[in-house]
This record gives C-alpha cells, structure tokens and sequence, in this order.
C-alpha cells in the first residue's frame, strides 16, 4: 500500500477534514510529478480551511509551474490571514525572484 493509498483512504473516512486533502497533496507535490493534482488536492483543503501549511504548499505548486501571478495573488491572500509570518515573508522573496522552485 502506498501513502497515497492511505491518504486516499483517509478522505474517504474523513471527506471534510482539510488536513487529510492538504496531506495527499504535499505527497503529490513531493512524490510524483502531478503538480495539477496537488493543486487540486490543496485548493479542496483551503476551501475546508484556512492553513498556513496549505496556503504554502499552493504558493510552491504555482511557482513550480511557473504560475507567478496566481502564487503571488494567493500571497497576498495568506498574508491577510497570516501577516507577519516568517514563511510568507521567504515566499515573497522567492517570487520576487520569479525563481522556480
């Protein structure tokens, strides 16, 4: 069984709970290719809800397929919920840079 596997478990018992969706997606993110799918899977946590680990899993998604413009516009967002957040701030740096990640 592979961790996908289990994610994909773990939101079949648990369908509304942000950190089992935001968990899929890091392991798409860090694992495999499928950035589109760790998009995905991030954009349903943040829905569910409004975490500072889902909002820069997202931010890295973007920047790695070159999508400056969405992680930039999800920045800004972030920083309204989170302002002041060492992360963010490292984000920003990075995406000023337009470098990919």
């Amino acid at each position: 069984m592979t961790y996908l596997n289990i994610h994909e478990q773990h939101i079949d018992t648990y369908p509304n709970t942000a950190k089992a969706y935001r968990d899929i997606a890091s392991t798409y993110y860090t694992f495999t290719e499928d950035i589109g799918k760790a998009i995905d899977y991030f954009k349903k946590s943040l829905r569910l809800e409004k975490h500072i680990r889902t909002y820069v899993g997202l931010i890295l998604c973007y920047a790695k397929q070159e999508h400056i413009t969405d992680a930039k516009t999800l920045l800004a967002e972030a920083f309204q919920t989170y302002p002041g957040d060492a992360k963010l701030f490292y984000l920003q740096q990075l995406l000023q840079r337009h470098r990919k990640v």
